[in-house]
């Protein structure tokens, strides 16, 4: 029988977090290993940004993408703008997330996994026992989890619960920019925007995992002529 090996509290060293680089969350240092959301409103942007990071992500590494409510015919017209590695991203199609699908999450190879969306999937009155399954991936897996997450006026849909289960968290918010946004006009001008037009704003509201609060507003726009995703780093400050 092999010695235990025990070592005092001095001798453990802070873990380092394993940064995922090479996407378009760069501009927020990275993506930790972590249950990452991404929160906003009906049509603020939400798919259309998970789409762009699984595109960066598959170019590094296979991908496995949970579909709970989009057609996979919207998801492949749109990575046909990226330089998408088709071969590296695997999708699946589920409605409902229980306890025996997210062990056969587990079970997969793939290190990354990114559900669109989570909270039509999950039913509230089993929500925290689904974000208790799935935080488990996360910490016994080895995985990154990635979703996107729908806000309404009564807060995150699928309740406290859903919500919970939440590590990382970027919000996107779109507006109509106004001539009180002076600190996001003058950022934004040079790209063209003007009082009236509409802005895709990203931002990092809180972060459990390394313990920092980062406000970086970032624009997501779509560049007219390609209809890819652009990400412009505005500066740290909060949404006006």
């Amino acid at each position: 029988m092999s010695e235990l090996k025990v070592r005092s509290l001095k001798e453990v060293k802070d873990y380092e977090i394993p940064i995922l680089k090479g996407t378009v969350f760069d501009v927020f240092e990275g993506i930790p290993q972590a249950f990452v959301g991404i929160a906003g409103e009906a049509g603020a942007g939400k798919s259309q940004t998970l789409m762009r990071l699984v595109a960066d992500l598959s170019k590094q590494e296979p991908v496995l993408v949970v579909l709970t409510e989009q057609s996979p015919h919207r998801w492949k017209a749109l990575f046909k703008k990226y330089e998408v590695n088709e071969e590296n991203v695997r999708v699946v199609f589920k409605y409902y997330i229980d306890q025996d699908f997210i062990k056969k999450l587990g079970s997969r190879e793939e290190r990354i996994i990114v559900m669109d969306s989570i909270s039509g999937a999950v039913p509230e009155h089993k929500a925290r026992q689904v974000a208790k399954d799935l935080r488990s991936l996360v910490e016994w897996k080895n995985k990154w989890l990635i979703g996107s997450l729908q806000v309404r006026k009564e807060g995150v849909a699928g309740g406290e619960g859903v919500e919970h289960m939440i590590e990382v968290s970027y919000e996107i918010t779109y507006f109509q920019l106004k001539p009180q946004n002076k600190w996001i006009l003058e950022r934004l001008r040079p790209y063209g925007y003007e009082v009236g037009d509409y802005v895709r704003l990203i931002r990092n509201t809180f972060d459990k995992i390394r313990g920092v609060r980062n406000t970086n507003l970032v624009a997501v726009d779509i560049d007219k002529e390609t209809g890819i995703l652009e990400f412009r780093e505005l500066g740290r400050k909060e949404v006006e």
